[in-house]
């Protein structure tokens, strides 16, 4: 196979309109070498999706749940694009797929996914989220980050990345371990609330529009990391303190 070779694979195909029985949930897993994977794109309607940033040599897409869907993976030109058809008419969403994906850190990621849960774990490269409902879930991402949040719910945790959150709706909980090495986080609330975590030894620089009465900083004004947010009359932003843990007294004698 040619190194510009275009890899397809259809992992299952679509069940019968009508099933006798619920179907034993298939595994099907597909490897691809990583240095032929700059980038992973995923969409379609998904149970849910797994991706965990590693030390590898390859990309692991594997298959979870149920089998009624068709899911297509194509690798061209540096990207990885993989496809989740809707479910048949007359299937129940327990058919529905999910996928878990291994990928080496460094990897650039894209997921637009409708209702089913999305994490994200140890991702150093560029991610892009496109969120209607459902759960997004991660941790420990250090590249650019952008979530376009049109009615989710966000809960991300040890981040050191900068972030672009755009919300319509949902809510956002976004908590940071460390400063990014650059970049700033910047914020645009139409409804919802949102809420970012950071730790009160990093000095930031706040510049908070909107509806006062809506907006809570607990941050004193200085030179440091740039927060930026404009908050609408229907959504409420929160800028808070993470208080360092406190040190373990000795036991009483």
């Amino acid at each position: 196979m040619t190194r510009n070779a275009i890899l397809t694979a259809v992992l299952a195909l679509l069940a019968p309109a009508v099933l006798a029985a619920p179907q034993k949930a298939a595994w099907t897993e597909l490897s691809f070498p990583a240095a032929r994977v700059l980038n992973i794109k995923i969409s379609g309607e998904l149970d849910g999706v797994v991706m965990q940033g590693v030390a590898a040599s390859t990309v692991t897409v594997e298959r979870t749940g149920g089998a009624a869907q068709t899911v297509t993976a194509k690798l061209s030109g540096g990207t990885l694009t993989i496809d989740m058809a809707p479910l048949a008419r007359g299937l129940t969403r327990d058919l529905k797929s999910g996928l878990r994906v291994t990928l080496p850190a460094a990897t650039a990621v894209s997921v637009r996914e409708k209702t089913g849960s999305v994490e994200l774990d140890n991702i150093s490269g560029r991610v892009d989220v496109v969120k209607h409902a459902g759960l997004l879930l991660g941790e420990g991402l250090s590249g650019k980050l952008t979530i376009i949040n049109i009615g989710g719910t966000a809960d991300m945790d040890k981040l050191s990345c900068p972030v672009y959150l755009k919300q319509e709706s949902g809510s956002a909980d976004l908590s940071w371990s460390a400063a990014p090495q650059s970049g700033e986080l910047d914020v645009v609330a139409h409804a919802g609330d949102v809420t970012l975590r950071i730790p009160a030894a990093i000095k930031v620089n706040a510049d908070l529009r909107g509806n006062a009465a809506k907006i809570v900083n607990e941050f004193e004004a200085s030179g440091g990391m740039p927060v930026f947010a404009s908050v609408a009359s229907t959504a409420s932003f929160r800028l808070l303190k993470i208080q360092p843990a406190a040190a373990a007294q000795p036991a009483a004698k």
